[in-house]
């Protein structure tokens, strides 16, 4: 008003503003509040509903402004509404400004009101790598790294499903590295879980990748049908049983003392049939792993054999020939066919009881003296000092022992008288 206009102060039970609106006076529009539905911070491309409301005013109108930083940007001019949905898709500090005024009124705004709010980029799993290749065996230390759009800001949590349930192995931390050790055999799956340091949700992001664990192939067993001193040309089975045999694989090799080499490759058949044909001391080796085990194998044993040849009579003689007096030194002498650790026996029989002379040695000869006249049989018998048999080879000859022949006296007198 001007100066010097008489003002009349009265009561009334009337709002300034009827008052006002009465004697036509124009109440400019103000503003009380500036709302969101979503309480700063959001993650970007998030929606978010500003809300102005009204303090005073007649037939008001809008007006909603951006600043992102660097300037002002108008998302809606003046209309009557009093809301806008806003979706910022950048990160970073905003202001939101709201203008209001009257329909009408030729002022850019009649009030205005400015909130700060914060948008920050929401966290996303860009790779979940594990530093070994499924499958592994269990009581591995697998090493699982998450990697995300925007590290430093971001938390991780790591889960695991068992086929049962998922349990939480590592809480939201700013570590993005699992470090697992799976202690049974299963088909897994780990989870990793990301968010903003900022974010209210539970998670912004996640993946999940597939793991299996399986048991190690375990010997238990490894026997053979036969003992591990043979000869030649024995037919062996060597029989390996292991935990798993189901799903694991078993392998043979060989060692002649000099390298080793692969009688049997990896298969499911846990038999060798082996049959030597040379002499030697020998190692059987089995070798099992599981069928999905990348590791040579997953446990090995080995047992020994020796093969030897079986010792074969070449002769056997006496230096003395029969028949022969009783009291006579008689050697017996046997050979074998070829060289080698050969172990002899000599007995001899008088047709009622065989009597030892020699137990099993390697002397291939001994000496006998007869003292009683009769049918004699002689008999060596020979085998590998390795042999487990009674004998390997053996032979017999007749021998006849005499009583010595008495000379007549020759000066006996047989004249008559």
């Amino acid at each position: 008003m001007k100066v010097n206009t008489p003002v009349v102060i009265t009561n009334s039970k009337q709002s300034f503003n009827t008052i006002a609106k009465n004697n036509g006076y124009i109440i400019e529009s103000k503003l009380k509040n500036v709302r969101v539905d979503k309480v700063s911070p959001q993650p970007a491309n998030t929606r978010v509903k500003v809300t102005a409301n009204l303090s005073t005013g007649n037939n008001p109108m809008y007006r909603f402004s951006i600043h992102d930083g660097k300037k002002w940007t108008t998302i809606r001019n003046y209309s009557s509404s009093k809301t806008v949905n806003w979706k910022p898709d950048k990160p970073g500090k905003y202001k939101i400004r709201v203008d209001v005024k009257n329909r009408g009124s030729k002022k850019s705004f009649e009030d205005q009101k400015i909130i700060n709010y914060t948008v920050f980029q929401g966290a996303k799993v860009r790779s979940v790598k594990a530093n070994k290749v499924s499958p592994q065996p269990s009581n591995s230390t697998v090493t699982f790294t998450a990697t995300s759009n925007s590290s430093k800001n971001n938390l991780y949590r790591f889960q695991v499903y068992d086929g049962n349930k998922w349990r939480t192995v590592q809480g939201y931390s700013s570590s993005n590295k699992l470090k697992w050790k799976p202690t049974k055999s299963g088909n897994y799956k780990v989870k990793v879980q990301v968010k903003h340091k900022q974010s209210k949700k539970k998670f912004d992001h996640e993946r999940t990748i597939n793991y299996r664990i399986y048991k190690p192939a375990n010997i238990r067993s490894v026997s053979a049908n036969k003992g591990s001193k043979q000869p030649i040309n024995t037919d062996i089975i060597v029989t390996t049983r292991s935990n798993n045999s189901s799903n694991n694989l078993t392998k043979y090799l060989i060692h002649d003392g000099q390298k080793w080499r692969t009688l049997q490759d990896y298969s499911s058949n846990n038999k060798l049939n082996w049959k030597p044909t040379k002499p030697g001391s020998y190692r059987i080796k089995a070798q099992v792993k599981h069928k999905s085990s990348k590791k040579k194998f997953d446990q090995e044993k080995s047992m020994r054999f020796t093969i030897y040849e079986p010792s074969v009579l070449k002769s056997f003689s006496t230096d003395q020939t029969t028949p022969s007096e009783t009291n006579t030194n008689i050697k017996l002498t046997a050979e074998a066919t070829k060289q080698g650790e050969h172990l002899f026996r000599f007995s001899v029989s008088n047709g009622e009881t065989w009597t030892i002379l020699q137990d099993y040695s390697p002397t291939n000869e001994v000496n006998w003296k007869p003292t009683t006249s009769g049918s004699y049989k002689l008999r060596v018998e020979i085998k590998n000092k390795n042999s487990n048999k009674k004998y390997d080879s053996r032979n017999t000859i007749t021998y006849k022992i005499t009583d010595p022949v008495i000379e007549p006296d020759d000066n006996t007198d047989d004249t008559e008288e």
